[in-house]
């Protein structure tokens, strides 16, 4: 379970500053979760290597699934993965030297 009914942005975690969400988020696999909230974020799970290499290292994934099998259910609907960001992202200020590197592509 997390809580981001408020998250942080900009320079944390230390130095973050507050920034309204709304949502609390659950889940069986931490892995999933993480790829969920970088989309909350509005950033491509893809483009964080922690959260890609967790579905992809052949040593120790913490995910036996592709990133594509996550389910994410809302309310007791069913989410298609590719609308979590629009329909409930938020951008966030990013840490200096996270800019330009994983942000979603706008199209």
């Amino acid at each position: 379970i997390t809580d981001a009914i408020v998250a942080g942005e900009g320079e944390g975690p230390l130095a973050s500053e507050p920034l309204p969400l709304g949502v609390l988020t659950l889940g069986t696999n931490a892995a999933a979760v993480e790829w969920v909230h970088a989309l909350l974020m509005q950033l491509d799970p893809r483009a964080i290597p922690l959260v890609r290499e967790s579905f992809s290292s052949p040593c120790c994934p913490l995910a036996d699934f592709p990133p594509d099998s996550i389910r994410v259910h809302v309310g007791g609907e069913l989410v298609p993965l590719a609308e979590v960001a629009q329909r409930w992202g938020r951008t966030f200020r990013l840490p200096v030297g996270w800019r330009g590197r994983c942000e979603l592509a706008t199209t």
